[in-house]
């Protein structure tokens, strides 16, 4: 990545050009799930992003801030499936009684062979206006541009399959408006916002038929528009220098990504055209206290519940693994869901050498819908919602030593902990799709050189190599060591 502009000139606070290149090669071990393993399925892609990125403070009158980021990148990459034979997790293939190597039903790793080329063109353009209404009001106007345009085309179907490419089409536009606003001495603090989101969906298969013994292309369209609206409000108040209240209410609205979409054949994600925006209701209110100060002491306490009563929510769909041939699944929408919880975060700090961060995080997410459409009952009313950690658990400790080793040098050590409760990964209330608890616990240092220009760290993640997992119980790396070395050639 190389970046290059001007800052604080006459015309513009900052005005930055980049170029970002990428190459990528990853090995698809498995499915969605980890009970047949995968050799020979992988990905290669190559990213190339251009970035313009603007901002003026006082732009055309004062008191108006303009900023602008924009971006432009061409990614391509080739999803590659051919290897045939059925393998066990040690790289072997797997052998019947007559010892002969076992065929994968479809032909390949994951269904049938695939040399998938899909290609994608990215548009994004970020605006804002923000415009200061004397010392204690601010309008913010900000509009966000997506479009995507994606083409797939797979060199495994047969010779006139191949002249015809797919494409798929994506286009989002978000307009924000808020108003924000401050008084008695900015105690109170105010933010009343409003959001318009549109989303146009088009996608074009092109298939073929046969018509009086001639094989003709035709095409298949398939195309959709949705508009959502949002608001909310969000509201702080300094009780004291020590202690502060905030709250909001706010409807929320996300519209789908590319990949919840259209799918992701190197995730294991299949397309579902007919997804939904997510729109939930939500409700905030916490207490920051601190930091209060004991000599060399310092401690900061913050607590936040919420409840959030969602329609649409989108997931990826909950399998109830009961056949494990089935290794992808689409994104959907999971009708009503709510959820109550709460976090919180305890900051310690001492003569500014040790400092402890601690943070809970525990809620109730349940599907909340009673009756289907035909008003038949949901067995899984109330139910805890699969693949989501309800309770985690993460704390660092820091400790720099200055002036150890050599004068004006700092060495740093610290220690995390991260610990997840257990959680089901199916509506099925079985032991067998019920992750273990999780406690990971690393160590590092760091090496800062007197120079101020050298340092040099390493880490141990996971330093007693215990099992760790994601939200669908896909197995993380162990334990494992990292260096890395920083030195800074010149500052311009």
């Amino acid at each position: 990545m190389v970046e290059a502009g001007f800052t604080d000139v006459k015309w513009a606070d900052h005005f930055l050009i980049g170029y970002n290149v990428s190459d990528d090669y990853n090995e698809i071990q498995h499915g969605t799930y980890m009970s047949i393993p995968y050799k020979g399925r992988f990905t290669e892609a190559q990213a190339h992003v251009i970035s313009l990125n603007y901002r003026k403070r006082d732009f055309l009158t004062n008191g108006l801030e303009f900023t602008f980021n924009g971006m432009y990148s061409m990614r391509n990459e080739v999803v590659t499936d051919t290897v045939r034979w059925n393998y066990n997790w040690f790289g072997e293939k797997s052998l019947g009684l007559s010892g002969e190597p076992i065929l994968r039903p479809g032909g390949a790793q994951q269904g049938a062979p695939t040399i998938n080329h899909i290609d994608r063109k990215i548009t994004t353009f970020r605006s804002g206006l923000n415009y200061d209404i004397g010392s204690n009001h601010k309008i913010i106007f900000n509009h966000i541009y997506y479009k995507i345009d994606r083409e797939e085309q797979d060199m495994m179907r047969s010779a006139i399959e191949r002249e015809f490419i797919g494409t798929r089409d994506l286009l989002k536009n978000i307009s924000s408006i808020a108003w924000e606003s401050k008084a008695f001495g900015s105690r109170f603090r105010s933010s009343l916002f409003g959001k318009y989101y549109q989303q146009q969906i088009e996608r074009m298969n092109p298939l073929l038929r046969n018509e009086n013994g001639q094989m003709v292309k035709y095409e298949e369209h398939t195309d959709s528009k949705k508009t959502a609206t949002g608001y909310g409000l969000a509201l702080s108040y300094a009780v004291s220098s020590k202690l502060m209240i905030l709250t909001s209410a706010e409807r929320a609205v996300r519209l789908p990504s590319e990949s919840e979409v259209f799918g992701s054949p190197g995730d294991n994600i299949t397309e579902n055209m007919g997804i939904n925006p997510e729109v939930s209701n939500n409700i905030n209110l916490g207490i920051k206290t601190g930091p209060f100060l004991f000599d060399k002491h310092r401690i900061t306490v913050s607590v936040n519940g919420f409840i959030r009563d969602t329609r649409d929510k989108i997931v990826q769909r909950i399998n109830p693994r009961l056949n494990d041939a089935v290794q992808t699944n689409p994104y959907e929408n999971l009708g009503k869901t709510k959820s109550i919880g709460f976090e919180s975060e305890i900051k310690y700090a001492y003569d500014n050498n040790l400092q402890v961060n601690i943070n809970f995080s525990k809620f109730n997410s349940v599907f909340n819908l009673k009756e289907d459409q035909n008003g038949r009952p949901y067995e899984y009313y109330n139910q805890q919602l699969p693949n989501e950690p309800w309770f985690t658990v993460n704390s660092s400790v820091q400790y720099t030593l200055r002036n150890l080793l050599q004068k004006e040098s700092a060495l740093t050590v610290y220690y995390n902990l991260g610990f997840v409760e257990r959680f089901y990964t199916t509506w099925l209330v079985i032991e067998d799709f019920r992750t273990p608890r999780q406690l990971i616990q690393d160590l590092g240092v760091s090496y800062l050189f007197p120079n101020k220009k050298f340092v040099i760290s390493a880490d141990a993640r996971n330093i007693f190599d215990q099992q760790a997992y994601d939200n669908f119980a896909v197995q993380k790396p162990g334990r494992a060591f990292y260096l890395k070395l920083n030195y800074t050639l010149n500052n311009f």
